[in-house]
């Protein structure tokens, strides 16, 4: 092989390489030999460690102030992918068979990773360009596009994403969320975390909370240790007119005193859930759906 078809191809088998979808942190620390210059610059340059590496995290500067309070993706009809969804394909070894169909109230456990700067801007399997401040996921056999919510099993925080990508390709996870998203439930700081994962439908209706006993009908707007502020933010909802907004008394998970948890419903149904919480996100007021 001449020197000049030689390096034609090294050049050709690094951009494959490149190219490729990879799941991002795996909650391990990053030894010091792993890490670029920029990344071994003090914390305040990476918006989220322990992920220092410039490739993925994005600096303070860049990401919005606002990040967390993304408002979710909202469940609506759309055509499939003409090209996300072949009936299979392969990634790092291994065969996948996409879904052509999900079971009503489709649920699955397992690990949540995300990915971030090295990919974005580039195009998804659906077709799109990656957004890391946008409300999207990637799975690697549901079809694409597919929403869903996101529950951090840790801490109850859930996220409603467009799934538009695939991925992750490591064992024993089941979505990689956007950044924004990674952010709305706590994520960043952990690199991987237990969730569930439920699929969900403009239609579903009551039949989402009907048929599932464990499904949320109640959303969870805060906890507090000061009463005057839990029922400030009490007042505050019922000018809002999103119906009665209780306030219960628990024990706090220190276990040495109790809080004031304030939750609105119960809701007859999932879509009206989904509204109320939509229009809490509007007003900067961030809710968690819970169940009784």
């Amino acid at each position: 092989m001449s020197p000049r078809r030689f390096w034609a191809v090294a050049a050709s088998l690094l951009l494959c390489a490149c190219a490729s979808r990879a799941p991002v942190g795996d909650g391990r620390p990053v030894s010091s030999t792993r890490m670029s210059p920029v990344a071994s610059e003090p914390a305040r340059r990476c918006a989220n460690c322990p992920t220092p590496d410039p490739d993925y995290a994005p600096t303070v500067d860049e990401v919005p102030a606002d990040v967390a309070s993304t408002p979710d993706a909202v469940p609506r009809e759309e055509p499939r992918s003409k090209y996300g969804n072949p009936p299979s394909y392969e990634a790092l070894g291994e065969r996948y068979e996409v879904m052509t169909e999900v079971p009503r109230l489709f649920r699955e456990t397992g690990k949540a990773s995300w990915y971030g700067k090295k990919f974005h801007g580039r195009r998804t399997a659906n077709g799109e360009k990656y957004n890391m401040f946008a409300m999207t996921a990637a799975h690697k056999t549901l079809p694409l596009p597919t929403y869903a919510r996101v529950t951090n099993v840790g801490n109850g925080r859930s996220v409603v994403v467009k799934i538009n990508d695939r991925g992750p390709f490591h064992p024993g996870r089941i979505v990689d969320l956007s950044y924004a998203a990674a952010a709305k439930i706590d994520l960043l700081h952990h690199g991987s975390t237990d969730v569930v994962l439920e699929v969900l439908s403009p239609d579903q209706g009551s039949e989402a909370i009907d048929s599932a006993r464990e499904r949320p009908r109640y959303l969870e707007v805060g906890r507090f240790d000061d009463p005057i502020e839990a029922i400030a933010l009490q007042e505050r909802l019922a000018k809002l007119g999103l119906g009665k907004a209780e306030l219960k008394q628990r024990p706090n998970a220190a276990g040495d005193g109790d809080e004031q948890v304030l939750r609105l419903g119960p809701f007859k149904d999932f879509a009206r859930l989904e509204q109320a919480r939509a229009r809490l996100q509007t007003q900067k007021i961030m809710a968690n759906p819970v169940a009784e």
